[in-house]
């Protein structure tokens, strides 16, 4: 992931020099691949960090380790709640196959060139800008880490997308001009008659969008991270969207996403005139106990709650005392890789300071090495 050093400026407020930054970023973050005068880049590797892969979770985490305020507003109202819309064929045909389909149409648009600021965004990003249409969802992407799709609606049979498996030996010219043949165990986006979109992994080459394009159908999704995570590994194609598919992403962030995109294309001078939401929209639980001692334990050092309160409310986390010293923590949203207690008693631990944390001799008798027959 290239964060756009000018771009995180826009969304959190960076009190201190760039070196102090990465330094905290990789002391108690993750590790950096390159710095430059345009970028940081993540070192994404072997980390579950899917808010990491959005220039909003970044500016979360940013915030936390320097104690600064973002500068954004989690969206809660949707464009789409104030107008009465059609709605155009959309079915998910098992719902492993995903949880969300949303589908928007939006007519009155023309193809241009971008301006200097999102092109400035978006290369500095390290993706290669196209045009002002694929430019709205690549930074939609950039930004809250949700891959859209706009599709070229006059090659789309019926207006209808259809999220289905692939039909065995079906084929597909994907956007880079390769012909894949698909199995049974690749989802595909699709219409009455033909395979559109390789689900999460890469859209195909008859449905872009081109200089006469006009009016679009904008995909959201939730697919199963594991059908796209095999895909794109049986395909040996991995794309900026694939890889935040099978990070995982989140229904608030989906619908955040849809409603942003949608209000940049109608500045662009777009109208929305159709809109379907398929899927299952209920939020799951995320809420973990946690007890002081267990947390106390493991680091080896004596917190206080108040010290875990505030540290892990540095993060964004709910923290309530439901008895002394055990606490009832909900997660954020966007922090889909904390799931149990140790997971909590990680991020106590790294914003406290891995560096702070004394070391200590194990108790008992130092094990000898058992010699091992021939």
């Amino acid at each position: 992931m290239k964060v756009s050093i000018s771009w995180l400026k826009e969304l959190v407020e960076i009190k201190k020099p760039l070196k102090d930054l990465m330094g905290e970023i990789n002391m108690k973050t993750i590790g950096t691949k390159e710095v430059t005068d345009k970028f940081i880049e993540l070192d994404m590797k072997g980390y579950n960090r899917a808010d990491l892969l959005s220039m909003r979770g970044v500016a979360y985490e940013v915030s936390s380790l320097f104690g600064s305020e973002v500068k954004f507003e989690e969206e809660s109202n949707f464009v789409w709640e104030t107008r009465n819309l059609p709605q155009t064929p959309v079915e998910i045909k098992e719902p492993q196959l995903a949880q969300i389909q949303c589908v928007a149409k939006i007519e009155g648009l023309k193809v241009q060139k971008s301006s200097a600021d999102w092109i400035k965004k978006i290369t500095d990003s390290g993706m290669r800008p196209v045009n002002n249409i694929a430019d709205v969802t690549n930074l939609i992407m950039l930004e809250y880490g949700q891959p859209l799709h706009a599709f070229d609606a006059s090659t789309v049979e019926d207006d209808a997308i259809n999220v289905r498996r692939a039909k065995e030996g079906e084929e597909i010219t994907t956007l880079d001009g390769k012909t894949r043949k698909l199995a049974s165990s690749d989802i595909v986006l699709a219409d009455t008659k033909k395979a559109l979109d390789i689900a999460g992994v890469m859209g195909g080459k008859d449905t872009e969008i081109k200089d006469t394009t006009s009016t679009i159908l904008l995909s959201a999704s939730l697919f199963n991270p594991e059908y796209v995570k095999k895909t794109s590994h049986k395909l040996k194609l991995q794309s900026e969207a694939s890889k935040r598919f099978y990070h995982g992403l989140t229904k608030k962030r989906l619908f955040q996403s849809l409603n942003r995109a949608i209000l940049m294309f109608e500045k662009l001078g777009g109208k929305l005139t159709a809109l379907t939401l398929a899927g299952n929209f209920e939020e799951e639980d995320s809420e973990i106990k946690l007890r002081v001692e267990k947390n106390n334990s493991l680091i080896g050092l004596d917190f206080t709650p108040e010290q875990i309160k505030n540290l892990l409310e540095k993060l964004n986390f709910k923290v309530t005392e439901i008895k002394p010293r055990v606490f009832n923590v909900k997660r954020p949203y966007f922090r889909l890789d904390v799931s149990i207690e140790e997971d909590l008693i990680e991020e106590v631990a790294r914003l406290y300071g891995y560096d702070k944390i004394p070391s200590k001799s194990l108790p008992g008798d130092t094990p000898v090495p058992q010699s091992q027959g021939d």
